[in-house]
C-alpha cells in the first residue's frame, strides 16, 4: 500500500488571488499561512468558492489554492460551484491522507465540508465567524453539523449559535494576531482616533462621524481617520461636510494590510461603532499596536485590558474623554491572542472526538 501525502483542506468563501493581495481576508490568510508555517510537512490546500473570480489553481506561500468563482451570480453559478467543489474533493481524497476539512463560516462551505466529510468518514470542522450565527442564516437548517464540529470565534458568537439555531458549538477559538506582521512600536501617535471596516450599515459610520462632531468642542484639534471603503461613502463625505469636520476626519479609502497596520501603530483610540460583531481582527491590532479600544460589543466574557465595552453615547464621549485628556498615558502592546495559539488550538479540536468529551 502506498503512503499518501498528509493534507489539510480549507474551503472558504475568498481568498486573496497572489501573496500580495493584502486586502482580501487577512485573518484567513494569515490562519493558512501560520498553519504551514508551523506544519510544514502537510499540503494546505484552500478551495475557495467565490474569489478570485477566475477558476485557477495557484501558489500562496506554500499553499495550493484552488478558486471557483466567475463573474455570474445565479443559483445556476451556485450550484455549479458547488458540483466542481465536490468534484475536487474527491479527487483530493484519491490522492492524499485527508487529516482534516476546516470550513470557515457557517454557510456554503460549511454545507460541502459537512456532507462530504460524513459520507466519506473525515474530521471536519467550521469556524463561526459572527454573522453567520444569526437567526437569518437560511442555510444553518441543511448544514446539519453537530456541536463537535462548530468553533466559534467567541463567547459571544457561541451564545448567539445557541439562541437562534439550539446547537451550542463545542470550541470557543478566537482569531488571534500573527506579531511579525506589525510595523515597530510608536510611542507618538498622530491620529487621535481611528476607525477601520466596510462603509456599510453594520458598521455605523454615520455614528462614528456623529460622535466626533460632538467631542470636537472639547478637543478643537482632535484628528481622526477611517481606514476603508464600500457603498456609503458618499454619504459619509456629506455628513463630514454637513458638520464642518474636513479638518478633523479623514476617509483613508481601501489600503493595504500594511498600511492599515501603520496607522493603527499611530492612533490613540480604536472607536468601534458596530453595533453587531463576532470577533473582529481589527480589536487585536489596535491593542497590539498600543491604542485603546472602544467599543459597543464585548465578544469574551472576561475583561481585557485597555478595552472598554460601552452602551450609549454619553459613555463613548466619557471615555474618550478620559482617554484623550490623560497625559501621562502609557501606550504598550498588549497581545491577548495570537495566531500561532489559534493554529495549536484549531489542531486541537480536530483530535477531539465524542468519547473524548463523553
Amino acid at each position: 500500500m502506498i503512503n499518501k501525502s498528509k493534507a489539510f483542506l480549507v474551503l472558504s468563501p475568498a481568498f486573496p488571488e497572489n501573496e500580495k493581495d493584502t486586502n482580501w481576508v487577512p485573518a484567513q490568510q494569515i490562519f493558512v499561512r501560520v498553519f504551514k508555517e508551523k506544519h510544514p510537512d502537510i499540503q494546505v490546500i484552500v478551495l475557495s468558492f467565490l474569489f478570485p473570480s477566475i477558476s485557477k489553481t495557484y501558489s500562496f506561500f506554500n499553499c495550493e489554492i484552488r478558486s471557483f468563482g466567475n463573474t455570474q451570480k445565479t443559483l445556476m453559478h451556485r450550484l455549479s460551484i458547488w458540483i466542481r467543489v465536490w468534484k475536487n474533493l474527491r479527487e483530493l481524497a484519491k490522492d492524499y491522507e485527508i487529516i482534516g476539512i476546516l470550513s470557515f463560516w457557517y454557510g456554503e462551505c460549511a454545507l460541502i465540508g459537512h456532507w462530504f466529510s460524513k459520507f466519506h468518514n473525515l474530521k471536519h470542522r467550521v469556524w463561526l465567524m459572527g454573522q453567520d450565527a444569526k437567526k437569518n442564516n437560511i442555510l444553518a437548517k441543511w448544514i446539519g453539523c453537530s456541536a463537535l464540529e462548530i468553533i466559534a470565534i467567541s463567547d459571544f458568537v457561541q451564545l448567539e449559535f445557541y439562541k437562534n439555531h439550539k446547537i451550542k458549538p463545542q470550541f470557543i477559538i478566537p482569531l488571534g494576531i500573527e506579531p511579525k506582521l506589525f510595523p515597530p512600536f510608536q510611542e507618538n501617535k498622530t491620529w487621535d482616533i481611528i476607525g477601520v471596516g466596510s462603509f456599510i450599515p453594520l458598521k455605523r459610520f454615520d455614528y462614528f462621524i456623529e460622535l466626533i462632531h460632538e467631542i470636537i468642542p472639547y478637543f478643537p484639534q482632535l484628528r481622526a481617520c477611517i481606514c476603508g471603503e464600500g457603498p456609503q461613502r458618499e454619504m459619509l463625505e456629506r455628513m463630514i461636510q454637513k458638520y464642518g469636520l474636513e479638518d478633523h476626519i479623514e476617509l483613508l479609502g481601501l489600503l493595504p494590510y500594511p498600511k492599515v497596520l501603520d496607522h493603527m501603530s499611530r492612533s490613540k483610540i480604536l472607536l468601534h461603532t458596530s453595533e453587531y460583531e463576532g470577533f473582529a481582527l481589527v480589536f487585536l491590532e489596535a491593542l497590539y499596536s498600543g491604542a485603546r479600544v472602544i467599543s459597543r460589543v464585548k465578544p469574551m466574557q472576561r475583561d481585557i485590558i485597555n478595552w472598554t465595552i460601552v452602551s450609549n453615547s454619553s459613555e463613548i464621549i466619557s471615555s474618550i474623554k478620559t482617554i484623550l485628556s490623560n497625559e501621562n498615558l502609557i501606550s504598550s502592546p498588549i497581545i491577548p491572542f495570537t495566531m500561532e495559539n489559534s493554529v495549536r488550538k484549531i489542531v486541537e479540536a480536530f483530535h477531539y472526538t465524542k468519547e473524548a468529551i463523553s
